[in-house]
C-alpha cells in the first residue's frame, strides 16, 4: 500500500512538472501593458510594451479596435457618429516595444483615432508563432494636459452680443452678457475662466465673411468681464467692415464659440468722414500716404522687371503654362509659403473666382497613387484647412496630367462644378475641396477605400466558384493544380456558349467608345479607375494586407439586393437635382469598409436632358437606345444604365451583351432583343430590368419608384442557393480579354 501511495505522488509531482514545463513553453507572450500618452503634435497614441520568449526572429502584429462605450463621442474622419464601426488600426513590428498609430499609420485608411473617454481593445499576435495576449484599455479623460473638450457644448453661451462703431472717438465697442449654465454639467474643477474677443478688418461688403483681412486684433479677457472697446486706428484698413468672434475657455483651454458678427458702415460714410478728417487720425493718414509711395516703387520696379522678361519669353496665364524637363534633370519642387497661399485664396474668394471649397496645395500632403484614367490621376493625401473639417483627413485627390490640353482643363473644372452641385449624400462621393486658381488643377474627395463594386463583385464570383470546384476534386493534386490555376487566372474557365464571342467585334474589353466611330474602342477622356490598395502596392508592403483584410467578400443574397438599393437612393438624389450621370457603371461605385456603395465619376455628367454633339468617349453597352441612337441623355437614359447595373449584380461581373459586336448593338436593341435574365434573379428582378430597358424613356421608372419596388421588407430579388453546379456565369471583360490570348 506505501509502494502505491509512494508511486501516485511521483506521478502527480511529474504531471505537475510536466504541466509547469508546458505552460513556460506556451505561454510565449505575457505581461502586455498598455499607457496611453501625448505625442509631440498634440494627439494621443498608446505605448505597448509585452514580454516574450519567442526567437529573435518572431514578428508581431497589433491590431487596436474600438470598443463601444456609452462615454465614447467619436470624432475626427467619422463625424461626430456615436455608433459606427471603427476600421482597427494594424501595426507590425518586431520589437516588443510600440507606440501605434503613428503618422504613416494615420495615412492608410479610414481609422477613429484614439481619444478621450474610448476604450480599445489591443490585440498583440506572432506572424510565425502560435501565440497572441489581449489588453483592454480605457482612455481617461485627461493624458497629460490634452484633455476631453466633448462637454463644451455645455459652458456658458454669451447672449446679447452687439458690437457698434463709435464715431466720435474712433472705437468699436463690442458688449455681451454671459448665459446661465449647470456647473454639474462640466467635469470635476472645471470652470469657465477666460473670454476671448477676435476682430478682423475686411474688404468685401458683399461677403458673409468680409472678404481677405487686412488687420486683426485679439484680447483675452476675464470670464466675469461684459464688454471691452478696441481702437479703429489699430485695426488699418480702407473698408468700415469688422467681424467679431468671441469664445469663452475654460481652465482645461477648452472653448465654446459664438456666431461671428459683422458690422459694416456704408463705404460712402468712411469716405466722408476722412475727408472731414474726423475718423482717420494725422497718423493713420501718414501710414497710409508711406504704404502709397510704397507701393508705387514696387510697381515701378515690376513693371520694369517684366518688361525685360518679355524679351525673352511671352507673357502666359496659368492655364497655358507648361513646365518640360528632360531625363537628366529631375523637375524642381518648389515649397509654397502658406502665408502667401492663403492670402491667395482669400483674394481670389473676394473677386469672386473662388468660394468656401478652394483651399491652398500646402494643404495637401500627397501619398501614393491609387488609380489613373486617361487624363486623370489619383492620389491617396492627408489635408489640413477644409471646409467643415476639423484636423487633418485622409482624402482622395484627383489632378490633371502634365500640359492638359484647353479641352481637358474644361472638362475637369466643368466635372469640379458638377460635384458641387451634387453636394453632400451617403451613397455619392463627396467633393470636399479643390484648388482650381493654380496649376495643378486638383479635386479633393472623399477618399473611399476598399475599392469598386465591379471589383467586389468578380472576387466573390471567384470565392463562389472555388467552392463549387472544391465539391469536385477527387484528389489533393487536382486541389492543387485547381489553386495554381485560380491564382494565376483568376478562376477563368471555359466559358462554353460564350466561346462563338470569339469571331465577333466585341471582344474588346473597353467600356468606352467615340460615338460617332462605334469600330474604335478606347478610355473615357474621364474616365478615372480605382482600385484597391492592394492592386498599386508593391509586394511585401504591409499596408496591402491592412487593405484587403478591411472588407470581407461573401456572397449573401440580402447584402447584394442591399446593393442595389444604395446605387438607386444615391441616383435618386441625383434625378432630384436635375444631373444626368451618364456613366452609371459597377465599375464606378466605390464601396468602403463598412460596405456603403458611393457613385463617383461625374466627368461625363451634366444638368437636365442633355443632346451631345461633340465626340465623346461613351460607355456604349451601358447606353441606352436613345443615347446610342439620337445622343440624347436624361435622368431615364440613367434608368437604363441602372438596369445594366442590376445585370452587373446578378451576373457578379459580367460583361453585358457579351456576343454582340459594338457595330450590332444597335440594332439588336432596335429589334427589341435585351440582356438574357441571369438564372440567380428572380422574375421579379428581371422585369424590373427590363422596365428600365424600355424602348420609350418615358414608359421607364423613375429612380423613386425603383428604389420603393427594392425596399428591403419585400421579396429578395437574388438568390444563388439554386444555381446547378454547371452553370456558367456570363464572362467578365478580363475573361474576354484572356480567352481571346488564348485564342490567337
Amino acid at each position: 500500500m506505501a509502494i502505491y501511495v509512494k508511486s501516485m505522488n511521483q506521478l502527480f509531482i511529474t504531471l505537475v512538472v510536466w504541466n509547469a514545463i508546458k505552460l513556460s513553453f506556451t505561454q510565449h507572450l505575457h505581461e502586455l501593458s498598455v499607457i496611453p500618452i501625448q505625442s509631440h503634435q498634440r494627439y494621443l497614441q498608446l505605448h505597448m510594451k509585452w514580454n516574450s520568449t519567442l526567437p529573435d526572429d518572431a514578428a508581431y502584429t497589433i491590431t487596436i479596435e474600438h470598443v463601444d462605450t456609452d462615454t465614447c463621442q467619436l470624432q475626427g474622419v467619422f463625424e461626430n457618429l456615436k455608433h459606427i464601426k471603427c476600421a482597427p488600426i494594424l501595426v507590425h513590428a518586431t520589437s516588443t516595444d510600440i507606440i501605434a498609430p503613428s503618422d504613416e499609420d494615420g495615412l492608410l485608411k479610414h481609422a477613429c483615432p484614439i481619444q478621450q473617454r474610448c476604450t480599445y481593445a489591443v490585440l498583440v499576435d506572432a506572424w510565425n508563432y502560435q501565440s497572441s495576449i489581449r489588453q483592454t484599455v480605457e482612455i481617461p479623460d485627461c493624458v497629460e494636459d490634452l484633455c476631453s473638450c466633448d462637454y463644451a457644448v455645455h459652458l456658458p453661451a454669451l447672449e446679447d452680443l452687439t458690437a457698434r462703431v463709435n464715431r466720435s472717438n474712433n472705437q468699436l465697442i463690442v458688449s455681451w452678457k454671459p448665459g446661465t449654465y449647470n456647473i454639474a454639467n462640466l467635469p470635476n474643477n472645471v470652470k469657465p475662466q477666460f473670454i476671448t474677443i477676435r476682430v478682423r478688418r475686411g474688404t468685401s461688403n458683399e461677403l458673409s465673411w468680409g472678404g481677405q483681412h487686412t488687420s486683426m486684433k485679439e484680447v483675452t479677457l476675464p470670464f466675469d468681464a461684459i464688454s471691452h472697446c478696441f481702437d479703429i486706428n489699430e485695426l488699418p484698413g480702407t473698408k468700415f467692415i469688422f467681424l467679431v468672434q468671441l469664445k469663452v475657455i475654460d481652465s482645461r483651454k477648452c472653448e465654446r464659440d459664438t456666431e461671428p458678427l459683422k458690422v459694416t458702415l456704408p463705404d460712402y460714410e468712411s469716405m466722408d468722414q476722412q475727408k472731414a478728417g474726423g475718423l482717420l487720425s494725422p497718423v493713420l493718414i501718414s501710414s497710409v500716404v508711406i504704404s502709397l509711395i510704397a507701393s508705387l516703387v514696387i510697381a515701378i520696379v515690376v513693371v520694369f522687371y517684366f518688361k525685360r522678361l518679355s524679351k525673352t519669353r511671352r507673357n502666359a496665364s496659368w492655364r497655358d503654362i507648361c513646365v518640360r524637363t528632360s531625363g537628366e534633370h529631375p523637375p524642381m519642387i518648389m515649397s509654397e509659403n502658406e502665408l502667401y497661399v492663403d492670402m491667395d485664396v482669400e483674394n481670389a474668394r473676394a473677386r469672386g473666382s473662388a468660394d468656401y471649397l478652394e483651399v491652398p496645395h500646402s494643404a495637401l500632403r500627397i501619398g501614393r497613387e491609387i488609380g489613373k484614367g486617361a487624363f486623370g490621376r489619383v492620389f491617396m493625401a492627408s489635408a489640413l484647412k477644409l471646409p467643415n473639417c476639423n484636423g487633418p483627413k485622409i482624402v482622395a485627390i484627383k489632378q490633371l496630367k502634365r500640359c492638359p490640353s484647353a479641352d481637358k482643363l474644361d472638362e475637369f473644372l466643368d466635372e469640379i462644378s458638377m460635384m458641387k452641385k451634387v453636394g453632400q449624400h451617403p451613397n455619392i462621393v463627396a467633393l470636399l475641396g479643390c484648388c482650381t486658381i493654380k496649376q495643378p488643377l486638383t479635386m479633393i474627395m472623399e477618399y473611399v477605400g476598399c475599392g469598386d463594386l465591379l471589383e467586389y463583385l468578380r472576387k466573390i464570383r471567384a470565392k463562389h466558384l472555388a467552392n463549387i470546384h472544391q465539391l469536385e476534386m477527387s484528389s489533393k493534386l487536382e486541389q492543387q493544380n485547381l489553386i495554381q490555376n485560380t491564382t494565376n487566372n483568376n478562376m477563368f474557365n471555359p466559358m462554353g456558349k460564350y466561346l462563338d464571342l470569339l469571331h465577333t467585334s466585341s471582344s474588346s474589353d473597353a467600356s468606352y467608345i467615340t460615338q460617332t466611330d462605334t469600330s474604335v474602342t478606347r478610355p473615357s477622356f474621364t474616365e478615372t479607375t480605382y482600385t484597391m490598395l492592394s492592386g498599386i502596392l508593391a509586394e511585401g508592403d504591409g499596408s496591402s494586407v491592412r487593405s484587403r483584410s478591411s472588407l470581407e467578400y461573401v456572397l449573401d443574397h440580402k447584402e447584394l439586393h442591399n446593393f442595389a438599393k444604395q446605387i438607386a437612393c444615391g441616383m435618386e438624389h441625383l434625378e432630384d437635382l436635375g444631373i444626368t450621370h451618364r456613366d452609371l457603371a459597377a465599375r464606378n461605385i466605390l464601396i468602403d469598409e463598412r460596405k456603403t456603395l458611393k457613385i463617383s465619376d461625374f466627368g461625363l455628367s451634366r444638368t437636365g436632358i442633355y443632346i451631345n454633339s461633340v465626340n465623346k468617349k461613351v460607355p456604349l453597352r451601358w447606353l441606352s437606345i436613345e443615347a446610342i441612337r439620337d445622343k440624347l441623355y436624361s435622368s431615364k437614359s440613367d434608368v437604363w444604365a441602372f438596369g445594366i447595373v442590376l445585370w452587373e449584380i446578378g451576373t457578379l461581373g459580367g460583361y453585358p451583351y457579351p456576343t454582340i459586336g459594338n457595330h450590332e448593338l444597335q440594332s439588336f436593341l432596335e429589334q427589341g432583343k435585351r440582356l438574357e435574365r441571369p438564372e440567380n434573379c428572380t422574375a421579379e428582378v428581371y422585369a424590373l430590368m427590363l422596365q428600365c430597358w424600355r424602348e420609350d424613356p418615358a414608359e421607364r421608372p423613375t429612380f423613386e419608384q425603383i428604389s420603393k419596388q427594392l425596399d428591403p421588407h419585400k421579396k429578395i430579388y437574388i438568390d444563388f442557393n439554386d444555381l446547378e453546379p454547371t452553370y456558367v456565369f456570363p464572362p467578365t471583360s478580363d475573361q474576354l480579354r484572356l480567352a481571346i490570348a488564348n485564342n490567337k
